[in-house]
């Protein structure tokens, strides 16, 4: 991961209240971190990130003082597997299932992210994941 984590969107957030005066409810965001490594920064960066959220470390006041912010669960991990999935132009779900290193497989991952965002749908997320779908 390079640490580049933006202020922009806790800056932002209260300048979209705006909308809500309108009757337009701002969707709660969903935050993933992509292209982690396990590093010390990486580490510390991630902790920096979770105590914001957590702790409200940004102003949500114009929103009605709601958890706006959530820091998903599923990390992307920096792999050569998802630059394979860009240069072949498939989905990592379909290229690798399975393997040998200490984390899990970017077909686990995706699975995990699919899950986490639509809950709902997990049966068919693991049916996906169990027979190993490879083709559209």
């Amino acid at each position: 991961m390079s640490v580049n984590l933006s202020a922009a969107p806790f800056i932002c957030l209260p300048r979209l209240k705006t909308y809500e005066n309108y009757g337009i409810r701002l969707p709660d965001i969903s935050i993933l971190v992509n292209c982690i490594e396990n590093t010390l920064l990486d580490r510390e960066a991630m902790d920096g990130l979770a105590a914001i959220i957590n702790e409200k470390h940004y102003d949500a006041s114009a929103l009605g003082n709601r958890d706006v912010y959530r820091l998903l669960n599923t990390r992307i991990e920096a792999l050569d597997i998802f630059k394979l999935g860009h240069v072949k132009q498939q989905p990592v779900h379909r290229l690798e299932y399975k393997t040998r290193r200490k984390g899990p497989a970017a077909a686990v991952t995706m699975h995990d992210l699919a899950c986490e965002l639509f809950p709902e749908w997990q049966s068919h997320f693991s049916d996906v994941l169990t027979r190993e779908v490879r083709h559209v």
